[in-house]
């Protein structure tokens, strides 16, 4: 049963996943830039939650990449 599920989740093969990956990194290094140009302007400070929207996003694909999970893919229901 863990087998199955571990592989019934893999649906990305290896330059599939090095795409996600890569994804996920430039969504975290928007957020860097984001958090750092909000941090640097003088927008009242509530405005950094912003950045956490684009670290969220890239976290969370890289995680799913590290999983062999192609979100691409996956959003799109295809297998």
């Amino acid at each position: 049963h863990p087998n199955f599920i571990r592989w019934s989740i893999c649906n990305g093969n290896k330059p599939r996943v090095l795409f996600v990956r890569g994804l996920g990194i430039q969504g975290i290094a928007i957020g860097f830039v984001v958090a750092t140009v909000l941090t640097l302007s003088h927008v009242p400070r509530w405005y950094r939650v912003f950045a956490f929207i684009f670290w969220f996003i890239g976290f969370s694909t890289i995680i799913a990449a590290y999983k062999g999970l192609c979100l691409i893919l996956h959003t799109a229901r295809c297998r």
